[in-house]
């Protein structure tokens, strides 16, 4: 994923999501006064239809001072089948009742157009994804991926498995650095060194992991430091990944010519049916084999 050169302090974020999209809901209807608690509040989807495959969703929900006690819980229902969903309080009134929470769904297939979020007495979430802490790294599973996340050194993703079998491994950021914005004649080449990594949410239908770190080279040392959070949601082929990065070059002299991940994809197949693909923001796709065939079969 390549960027254009940084000629100036500047504070740039680059998100990526592996293999799909990610919807989001967002609720549409506000409470009303004269409500009570057990009311249902309709929940709609951006564009108000639903995906076809939702890989995970988080959506906020404001709620009036003193509406939903901090005791209270969620549950959520599509067409009457409860769907599992994990909530978390962001903000509270002074009286310490509910101000906004946070919910999040797992990847479903055959969601309505409309969901119903409903706050209960209490609640219990329920969901596949764990987070295992196995000394050198953390092993997340959300019951279709098992990704190894790494605590130290240049890999953030030893490797991720689907179903036992590895899909991709290796997976670090890299940074290219040239000394101009044009006709350089120097361009080196950075990868990640991990500093810190933190857990901040380990399910049951969302795990979240912040990654923290900077880029290195041999022959110039660190910079741009780093935050890459990733997302992993329940039972989702998709892991949605974050990169914060922070300039703090020379401006005159450090110029970004790329930034991004790369991983080492595991191939097994002939050459001419291994085939490179790149999607855009609409339905077009560009594929190309690695190895084309040439001649006509007579």
């Amino acid at each position: 994923m390549e960027q254009g050169n940084l000629s100036r302090r500047d504070f740039m974020k680059q998100s990526m999501i592996i293999s799909a999209g990610l919807p989001v809901a967002s609720s549409l209807q506000s409470w009303m006064p004269g409500t009570t608690m057990q009311d249902n509040m309709p929940l709609h989807w951006l564009g108000d239809k639903a995906p076809k495959l939702s890989p995970g969703a988080t959506w906020g929900v404001p709620w009036p001072q003193g509406a939903v006690k901090k005791s209270n819980g969620f549950i959520l229902e599509s067409s009457g089948q409860a769907v599992n969903l994990q909530s978390w309080p962001l903000a509270y009134w002074p009286d310490g009742s509910l101000k906004w929470t946070a919910h999040a769904i797992g990847a479903n297939k055959g969601l309505t157009d409309q969901l119903v979020l409903k706050t209960v007495a209490t609640s219990a979430a329920s969901g596949m994804v764990k987070v295992k802490d196995e000394g050198d790294h953390y092993l997340i599973d959300n019951g279709r991926l098992q990704c190894r996340v790494q605590k130290s050194g240049e890999h953030l993703i030893g490797r991720i498995t689907k179903n036992g079998k590895p899909v991709a491994t290796n997976g670090k950021l890299v940074l290219q650095v040239q000394n101009a914005a044009e006709e350089a004649t120097v361009h080196d080449h950075y990868v990640s060194q991990i500093t810190a990594i933190t857990v901040e949410q380990s399910g049951p239908v969302r795990a979240v992991v912040k990654i923290t770190g900077h880029h290195a080279a041999a022959a110039r040392g660190n910079l741009i430091p780093f935050i890459v959070r990733l997302y992993f949601y329940e039972e989702s082929e998709a892991i949605r990944i974050l990169h914060t990065i922070i300039y703090d070059g020379d401006e005159y002299k450090d110029f970004i010519s790329g930034v991004g991940i790369r991983f080492n994809v595991p191939l097994d197949a002939e050459t001419y049916n291994r085939h490179i693909r790149f999607t855009a923001e609409n339905e077009g796709v560009f594929a190309e084999a690695v190895k084309g065939l040439t001649g006509m079969r007579r």
